[in-house]
């Protein structure tokens, strides 16, 4: 009986062998691993796959080069090439997506892609993409070659950028990797494989914006005999209530103001702030609170003192929740002296109102300076913030006239991430004239974090940003997915889901500033496991909802190798 179960082993294997010759090809194909240069998180990798094999391949698995501990990696794929389309997201298409074995740098990192995409016969451009991972890849130069090619596919680098989908392209570069394909259009995989599904609840942010892709996009400006205006009411610790007020415009008066030079102020000029400008009273805001704000020539207001005179910040989301609080009336680059020639009274005033209880800042006819300085008369910017004691704020806009040329802008309000990172609550559209109601405090969403399940190791299941009303978060494991959830409002806990059954919960201890916690689940060393799947879920104590429960992600776990 053992003989015949050895041999029944040995031809088990011995067919999955075959099978696998005929599948796989000549996979994988390797470019190499030897980085010179790399990429920021959230930066993305461009190249080119020509399928020569007439029956197509099926990707199942991608090596990547990255520095980066952890991260999830996004797929995309386009028509023909990445040249010409890297700055079109509309253009791609998500593929497939998977959870990085991060390895160090110039080593390969898997990522097992489950299921895999299929690519037909011919030539099909390739993206890679996640927030957290930096990619390392060659220069196109000094003896590396752009293209590689079995008989089955060629890969033809490429490029990269430090934006998603956007931003400077840098090129020629090698991407670093190795694609494990089987010919043909094949189910099944033997990798293991997770996969994060759902959302978590209990996000919340003070922060609101509106991002417009250049100045002649911006669609708030008025006119000289009616401006436009629109108002955040301080609503405590949920932030503001943002909506359009009644237009009106308060002329400036006396001098423009000079900037913050510590030794010979002089006329504010591009990406300069202003002298501090100090408040009769202490404006209130989600955070934190001042009496000291500085101008800045680039149309937003810093919410705190600073010796600092230059200002070289991006208008972009990213800064706008990474950087100091600002109230932003109108975010992009400004020349405070570009109109002097024509309009001796252009640029940036400061005014005190008579009650005491509100200032004005007012960018008056500055220029657009988003390309360099513009010639006098070519551009105009009109926009005026008021700051009133109890915390709200407005903003008014006067007639825009902007270079017809791109450059971001942003409208908003944040607090400041420096200390701690804050949640981003996406652009909103303030010209639709719906309230913006921001559902503070700054919270990011229970999160669920997961390793991969390999014969063997341990499985790393982790939470983060547990509230600090708890030391504790619940760990839950089922063998049923239920998506898109069920939704647990009527328990008391809207936008909060469940997505797996409960076969077994464990208590996981939590820590530190941002609420973390990890269970470790060893995976067996037992080749009867591979395929086999399970998902798990987070819960946590919560003072955001009437349940007091909030809920992670769910994560998908397929045993493998």
């Amino acid at each position: 009986m053992r003989t015949l179960f050895q041999l029944t082993n040995c031809l088990v294997a011995v067919s999955c062998c075959v099978l696998g010759l005929s599948a796989v090809g000549q996979s994988p194909l390797t470019t190499t691993f030897a980085s010179n240069n790399g990429g920021l998180a959230g930066g993305m990798m461009f190249f080119d796959i020509n399928v020569t094999n007439p029956a197509g391949i099926t990707v199942k698995q991608l090596d990547i080069n990255t520095q980066s501990p952890a991260g999830e990696l996004l797929v995309y794929a386009g028509q023909a090439s990445y040249i010409g389309i890297a700055a079109l997201p509309l253009a791609w298409t998500e593929v497939a997506h998977g959870t990085v074995d991060a390895s160090g740098q110039n080593n390969p990192s898997r990522v097992c892609l489950g299921d895999g995409f299929f690519l037909p016969m011919g030539s099909h451009a390739i993206a890679l993409w996640g927030s957290e991972i930096r990619h390392r890849y060659t220069n196109g130069a000094g003896g590396f070659p752009l293209l590689y090619s079995n008989l089955d596919l060629t890969i033809t680098t490429g490029a990269a950028t430090n934006t998603v989908f956007g931003g400077a392209q840098f090129s020629p570069r090698v991407w670093n990797g190795s694609v494990y394909y089987d010919v043909g259009l094949t189910t099944g995989f033997s990798c293991a494989y997770t996969e994060s599904l759902g959302t978590g609840c209990g996000a919340g942010s003070t922060t609101w914006y509106e991002e417009f892709a250049s100045l002649s996009a911006f669609d708030l400006a008025g006119t000289i005999s009616a401006p436009t205006a629109w108002q955040a009411t301080a609503a405590g610790p949920s932030g503001y209530v943002v909506l359009p007020s009644p237009p009106q415009w308060s002329p400036p008066s006396g001098a423009p103001l000079n900037d913050n030079s510590q030794t010979s102020p002089g006329p504010l000029g591009v990406n300069e702030f202003s002298v501090p400008l100090q408040l009769p009273f202490l404006f209130p805001f989600p955070g934190g609170s001042t009496s000291v704000v500085h101008a800045a020539a680039n149309g937003w207001i810093l919410l705190q003192a600073t010796t600092s005179q230059t200002e070289l910040t991006v208008p972009s989301a990213n800064s706008l929740l990474n950087e100091y609080a600002r109230i932003c009336p109108l975010w992009c680059r400004m020349d405070p002296s570009a109109n002097s020639a024509n309009n001796p009274a252009s640029g940036v005033y400061y005014e005190v109102d008579l009650s005491n209880q509100a200032v004005l800042i007012t960018w008056l006819d500055v220029g657009d300076a988003r390309t360099g300085s513009p010639a006098a008369g070519t551009t105009s910017i009109n926009v005026q913030c008021v700051l009133f004691s109890n915390g709200d704020y407005e903003f008014r806009y006067g007639p825009v006239v902007p270079a017809p040329v791109a450059g971001s802008v942003l409208v908003g309000w944040s607090m400041s991430g420096v200390v701690s990172p804050i949640p981003d609550p996406g652009s909103t559209d303030l010209s639709s004239g719906m309230p913006v109601v921001t559902n503070g405090p700054d919270n990011f969403a229970l999160a669920h974090k997961a390793g991969i399940a390999r014969l063997g190791d341990n499985l790393n299941l982790e939470v983060v940003h547990v509230e600090n009303v708890s030391p504790f978060a619940f760990l839950l494991v089922g063998n049923a997915l239920s998506m898109p959830g069920l939704n647990l409002v009527v328990a008391g806990a809207p936008d909060c889901f469940a997505y797996t059954n409960v076969l077994a919960a464990v208590s996981v201890p939590v820590t530190g500033p941002t609420g973390a916690g990890v269970f470790s689940l060893a995976i067996p060393t037992n080749a009867a496991l591979i395929g086999s799947t399970f998902f798990s879920q987070y819960a946590a104590l919560t003072q955001r909802n009437l349940l007091n429960v909030s809920t992670s992600n769910a994560a998908r776990f397929t045993v493998g190798n």
